[in-house]
């Protein structure tokens, strides 16, 4: 008889894996992991922590000794020259049909340069009066003025003729001394002769840029 044949036998199915996941395991890297010929490199110097770098010291500049700063030089003081009143005109004619006063300040040292100034009529009077020694039995603007500066404790010490504009245009400061400081008040040349006349000991002064400008040789 003949034997039958063995039923053949199909192998199972696996499971398939869900379409989310990876089919069976994760494959890891065949052999271990490789390692550089004579083991992981370790720094030449050593293999703990880096030394740190030792930098040059940098050296300290030697102080340089500092040169005491300059003073300042202290501008020269203006030189003046001394005037003296040589004439007085109440009026004289500027151009026809105008007249004014005329007053002239001279030089007292070479070259005895002068300086001619044309002021007004009363002011022309008031000087002359002054330079002769006349008193008015009122006080006028001038001893009025004086007799407040003496009443506050000054004294007229000194007039200066100090800057000329067109070589006819003059302006004056009064230099008043008031417990030992000097007090500096701008006014017209006519008004501080004026004042400087009156007073015995005031002197009259001008800058020899004024001269330069507006003098007048004899």
């Amino acid at each position: 008889m003949s034997e039958e044949p063995e039923p053949f036998e199909t192998p199972a199915e696996e499971p398939r894996a869900p379409m989310n996941e990876p089919a069976g395991e994760a494959v890891e890297p065949a052999g271990e992991a490789v390692e550089p010929a004579g083991g992981a490199v370790e720094p030449a110097e050593s293999a703990g922590q880096p030394e740190a770098f030792e930098t040059q010291a940098e050296e300290t500049p030697e102080p340089v000794a500092e040169e005491p700063p300059e003073l300042f030089a202290e501008e020269p003081p203006v030189a003046l020259a001394e005037l003296v009143l040589s004439e007085v005109r109440p009026s004289v004619t500027v151009r026809p049909g105008q007249e004014a006063g005329l007053v002239v300040l001279a030089e007292m040292d070479e070259p005895f340069r002068s300086l001619h100034m044309y002021v007004g009529q009363s002011e022309a009077k008031a000087i002359d009066a002054g330079w002769r020694g006349g008193r008015p039995a009122r006080p006028g603007t001038w001893d009025l003025l004086l007799e407040a500066i003496e009443l506050l404790g000054g004294r007229l010490d000194r007039v200066v003729i100090d800057r000329v504009e067109e070589a006819r245009h003059f302006y004056a400061t009064l230099e008043i001394e008031s417990s030992g400081t000097t007090l500096s008040l701008g006014c017209r040349p006519s008004d501080a002769i004026a004042l400087a006349v009156r007073v015995p000991d005031c002197g009259l002064y001008t800058t020899e840029q004024v001269l330069s400008s507006a003098g007048r040789y004899p």
